[in-house]
């Protein structure tokens, strides 16, 4: 069962700089909040460090600091503990040089599955799933690890963010 969506950051990057800016789409905004407040769409507390990183204040960061108590999930010990299975299993399936910058550092990109699995959640992200291609002299997949793929292999239900969008039954219309 379905209890809520995770989104990644690129989801509100993306939005924020690309599709949905704030002064032409309040209405997306008002969205997020509104199925936020109804626990339906959360982010993990590492996926609000990452969006606050670097030195420009913009609109993006002023929402999700102002947004910070309904939008985040806190990690505790079921993700912890879901954590280390996804750093376990690309530890075991990865070659070393993407095991780090998947893992270690201020990725949250495995929080986002961990949060997601360990709460009975879907992940949402723009991230597509990549061609894996393994390494005959390691046995290892080879290349960047994406937040899809690990999705796959760990049975976590991920879907795009229009898919997101038309599960939850937003209709933006022109007013």
């Amino acid at each position: 069962m379905n209890s809520g969506y995770c989104l990644d950051s690129d989801i509100l990057i993306s939005a924020h700089r690309r599709f949905y800016p704030f002064d032409i789409f309040p209405g997306f905004w008002e969205m997020i909040e509104v199925n936020a407040e109804k626990d339906i769409v959360k982010i993990p507390l590492a996926v609000y460090e990452e969006l606050l990183r670097g030195s420009k204040e913009d609109e993006l960061k002023r929402w999700v600091k102002k947004h910070k108590k309904i939008l985040i999930v806190e990690p505790d010990d079921d993700i912890m503990e879901r954590y280390g299975e996804i750093a376990n299993f690309v530890n075991d399936h990865y070659e070393v040089k993407y095991i780090d910058e998947f893992i270690k550092g201020e990725n949250a990109d495995p929080f986002v599955i961990a949060t997601a699995w360990a709460k009975g959640m879907t992940v949402v992200t723009l991230e597509s799933v990549k061609k894996e291609n393994i390494d005959k002299n390691t046995g290892k997949i080879k290349g960047k690890i994406k937040i899809p793929n690990i999705c796959i292999h760990l049975g976590v239900p991920n879907i795009t963010f229009t898919e997101m969008l038309r599960d939850i039954g937003v209709k933006f219309v022109l007013q």
